[in-house]
């Protein structure tokens, strides 16, 4: 009965060890597997921080670049080179091109500098070696200490009944030199008296050798201080306007004419009165 009995089990651990087998195998498959799968992993992990190439990690890798540059703006003020960095460095340039004017008025090479630099040559001041010249040509007084003609008045009064004896300026011509106009009114009683006072000063009085002067042959004296009563008259109808006209023919202030010309009535004829020096022709 032995042999019998170890015949019958033979097969039974045959199929055990086969089983065994097997199971080995299919561990030595997942081992195998989980290896690769280690292996690929670690592959796609060599540079920290990355992951394999799908939709998410290049969204991923997107937003780790623009937190990149928003922090390199921050940090050092000079952005990626994108279209809203370029606005933003416009912006800038101008921005200091606005500081740099405001600050040392010398403004960046820009448009806008270069016509602001225009406007300062147009509106710049006149040096002073041309502005006798230029006082020439409009017409008015050189100012005080200028070449050639500081003996000139620098302003030119009337003084007279109409205005109270308060100082009324006359207009200098804005081409010949050494003329002045005032316009003025005849009112009631039809006529006035007036004087002429150089520089609001009443030592430099312009006025008749005679009071109440309206003979125009009487001849001008002055400038000086002698003047109180001395004073020229002008009739006419009333509320006629009236046109004063002075003219110094030399700086020297001794070659002076005075007329006076009725614009309501012209054919009325003007008043002319002169310095004892015979006037030049006009």
């Amino acid at each position: 009965t032995t042999p019998a009995v170890t015949t019958a089990g033979a097969p039974e651990e045959t199929t055990v060890a086969t089983m065994a087998t097997t199971s080995s195998s299919t561990a030595a498959t997942t081992a195998t597997t989980m290896t690769t799968g280690a292996i690929g992993a670690a592959a796609t992990s060599i540079r920290p921080g990355t992951s394999a190439t799908t939709t998410s990690s290049t969204a991923a890798r997107r937003r780790r670049r623009r937190t990149s540059l928003a922090k390199t703006m921050s940090t050092t003020g000079a952005p990626a080179t994108t279209a809203s960095s370029i606005s933003a460095r416009r912006r800038r340039r101008r921005t200091d091109a606005a500081e740099t004017m405001s600050t040392t008025g010398t403004p960046a090479m820009t448009t806008s500098s270069m016509f602001a630099r225009r406007r300062r040559r147009r509106t710049g001041a006149v040096p002073n070696s041309t502005a006798a010249a230029s006082a020439a040509v409009r017409g008015s007084p050189p100012t005080a200490g200028s070449s050639g003609n500081s003996s000139y008045p620098q302003a030119v009064s009337v003084v007279s009944t109409w205005s109270n004896w308060k100082f009324e300026e006359m207009t200098a011509d804005p081409v010949e030199l050494g003329l002045w106009f005032l316009d003025a009114q005849i009112r009631y009683p039809e006529f006035e008296e007036f004087q002429v006072v150089l520089d609001h000063d009443w030592s430099k009085v312009i006025h008749p050798e005679l009071p109440r002067a309206e003979d125009d042959s009487i001849p001008i004296v002055g400038p000086d201080t002698t003047g109180t009563g001395y004073n020229f008259l002008i009739r006419g109808p009333a509320d006629s306007d009236v046109r004063l006209r002075l003219k110094m023919y030399s700086s020297a202030l001794d070659d002076v004419e005075l007329r006076v010309l009725n614009v309501t009535y012209p054919l009325t004829k003007p008043k002319v009165w002169r310095t004892s020096v015979p006037a030049s022709p006009s």
